[in-house]
């Protein structure tokens, strides 16, 4: 049996599990997981709104890349780009924030003595934690260029 990856399916039903709203801290937002992944430059390149909504609590949670990192020093990682955007009422966004995060793996690559059920549930286990990775990291206080 082979573990299978971290698809949309199973991003959509991992999301929907997650408390999105409790984690990001958008008490007030309805929650709205997409079946479908966007396109890369829809996510990389829109400036606007990108749900017809003219909600007046309205944010974007997109999961931009989702990779397996093998790495012969540092070892076997699950690597995620989130990208938030916070428009509230406005039709461009007031906040805008992304970064990666990285959950060590420990049965992947799998050995022929791995078990697969086991690595599959390590792979799930480690998005929710690269989620909750992304929410603390969105919690602390934006970063201002200091002023000359």
């Amino acid at each position: 049996m082979a573990v299978e990856p971290i698809d949309t399916a199973n991003q959509v039903e991992l999301l929907r599990s997650a408390a999105l709203r409790d984690q990001l801290n958008l008490a007030k937002y309805q929650t709205i997981v997409h079946e479908e992944a966007l396109s890369s430059r829809i996510m990389r390149t829109s400036v606007a709104r990108i749900a017809p909504s003219s909600a007046p609590c309205y944010a974007e949670f997109i999961v931009d890349s989702v990779f397996f990192q093998q790495d012969i020093v540092d070892g076997s990682y699950l690597k995620i780009l989130f990208r938030y955007r916070d428009f509230t009422t406005e039709p461009a966004p007031r906040r805008v924030f992304s970064t990666w995060t990285k959950t060590r793996l420990t049965l992947l690559p799998p050995t022929p003595a791995t078990d697969m059920v086991a690595a599959a549930a390590e792979l799930r286990a480690a998005f929710t934690r690269d989620v909750a990775l992304f929410a603390s990291a969105l919690a602390k206080p934006s970063k201002t260029k200091a002023s000359h």
